[in-house]
């Protein structure tokens, strides 16, 4: 099975660079598929990429005009827009003609660093240098990143990851089996009322609330049956974040099971593990909580 890889190309820059467009990328250039973001300065460039390469899926820094130094690893430093410095430490490889160094790609621990990519307008990148402010000026663009990297991440293919829904029951919580009964049953109602109301007297709806602390909760409701309205599994799948008496929609789906993920928490609220009931053996879908609601950030098996 290919790794999937996240390829950062990091070229000595030269002058004013010209910004371009994130892409796809051409296979037959040598440095895989998937997407990039490059800033041209001439002879010398910095490109950004979610790559293929090889047979693997990973995160990869490529440098020409530059020195990686001495050591088994290189720190590189990342930071979309305002958000917090991601540190990476990459393998270095041997090119002819280029610098690359690589780290495999997981969704745990990148799948956020993706997504900001997707929706940042620039992104600073230095091997070593932990200050981005004094790589500010030679940022890369992430215009049309969303795209592109939603183009690398069908191309590319899923990572397996160390611990799943299958293989750990403790750490990762099924949504449907949490408690909350007459409760649960309760806020869902008020909460799909118009959904409700149009399925009828038929409507058929189960639903579950797990405690995250003292004022957080995540409910997530099950509601049909309908193919008019759900397509062919009949039933849409609700997952609500409450907080004190308030609450917000954060997932809308259908025919989908739904895990917590206990070991990884982003401001005290933990991952979501998606998983479709339709195809075999299909992939799991994960969302974390960024900027108030539930991002998609990957897949894994």
């Amino acid at each position: 099975m290919k790794r999937l890889s996240f390829m950062i190309c990091a070229l000595a820059v030269l002058g004013a660079p010209a910004q371009a467009d994130w892409t796809a990328m051409d296979p037959a250039r040598g440095f895989g598929e998937g997407a990039v973001g490059c800033m041209d300065g001439g002879e010398n460039f910095k490109c950004l990429a979610l790559r293929c390469k090889d047979g693997q899926t990973s995160l990869a820094l490529i440098v020409t005009g530059g020195d990686f130094g001495q050591g088994e690893e290189i720190p590189v430093y990342l930071r979309v827009d305002g958000s917090p410095t991601v540190r990476l430490n990459m393998t270095p490889l041997v090119v002819s003609g280029t610098l690359e160094a690589e780290i495999a790609y997981d969704p745990i621990a990148h799948g956020a660093l993706v997504a900001d990519l997707m929706r940042g307008s620039v992104v600073s990148v230095s091997a070593w240098e932990s200050d981005l402010s004094l790589t500010a000026a030679s940022g890369i663009s992430l215009r049309g990143s969303s795209q592109a990297l939603s183009h690398a991440q069908s191309v590319c293919p899923v990572s397996v990851a160390s611990a799943t829904p299958n293989t750990d029951s403790e750490r990762f919580v099924a949504m449907f089996e949490a408690r909350g009964g007459d409760q649960a049953e309760e806020l869902a109602r008020n909460l799909l009322a118009s959904d409700i109301q149009e399925l009828g007297s038929d409507a058929d709806l189960t639903a579950a609330l797990l405690p995250i602390s003292d004022v957080r909760s995540l409910l997530v409701a099950q509601l049909g049956y309908s193919t008019s309205i759900y397509g062919i599994s009949g039933f849409g799948v609700y997952v609500f974040a409450l907080e004190g008496e308030n609450a917000r929609l954060v997932f809308p789906g259908v025919g989908t099971v739904v895990w917590a993920d206990l070991e990884n928490l982003t401001e005290g609220w933990p991952d979501l593990w998606l998983q479709s009931v339709r195809g075999a053996d299909p992939a799991f879908n994960i969302w974390r909580w960024t900027d108030d609601t539930y991002v998609r950030i990957g897949e894994a098996r």
